[in-house]
């Protein structure tokens, strides 16, 4: 058994992660989508979805052991899972 899917109806042992761009910003009150996705980067098992176990390690530490901008890239690419965004920068820099 894997960890976590991506767009699957049978999830791993965490929870799948298609349309988490989507979710993440609702999934804690007060919390922005960036703020969830990083605290379940760094801190994995402050927040579990219901119907699952914690468990799953922090990837900034041995094993992973992510660089920050590592983790950067993945909250960019769990952002990206099940959400429209327009990725300009608000500066139009093509002007």
């Amino acid at each position: 058994m894997g960890c976590h899917t991506i767009g699957s109806d049978k999830p791993g042992r965490f929870p799948d992660l298609g349309g988490i761009g989507a979710k993440a910003g609702s999934r804690r009150p007060g919390m922005s989508d960036v703020e969830y996705l990083a605290q379940s980067i760094y801190e994995p098992n402050i927040y579990i979805v219901a119907g699952f176990s914690p468990g799953m390690p922090p990837i900034h530490k041995p094993p992973t052991n992510l660089s920050y901008r590592e983790i950067l890239a993945v909250i960019a690419y769990l952002q990206s899972l099940g959400r429209a965004k327009d990725w300009r920068p608000a500066n139009d820099y093509e002007k």
